[in-house]
């Protein structure tokens, strides 16, 4: 799914990672609040969406 919409536009790519970013963050900064803790959930989901992003740049330079 993420390497179709890479090859179909790498603007909206960029977008909708920036989106997915902006999204998941506030996300994580609502959980982390209502946990009592800052940033205890938004680091974890954050960290997640680099290695998705990591793994997809290792892929696609070696593909």
């Amino acid at each position: 799914m993420i390497k179709k919409l890479y090859e179909k536009s790498e603007i909206w790519f960029a977008v909708a990672w920036i989106i997915a970013y902006v999204v998941l963050a506030s996300v994580g900064d609502n959980l982390s609040t209502y946990v009592g803790v800052l940033k205890i959930v938004t680091l974890p989901i954050l960290i997640v969406l680099s290695v998705i992003l990591y793994c997809f740049v290792i892929y696609r330079r070696t593909a």
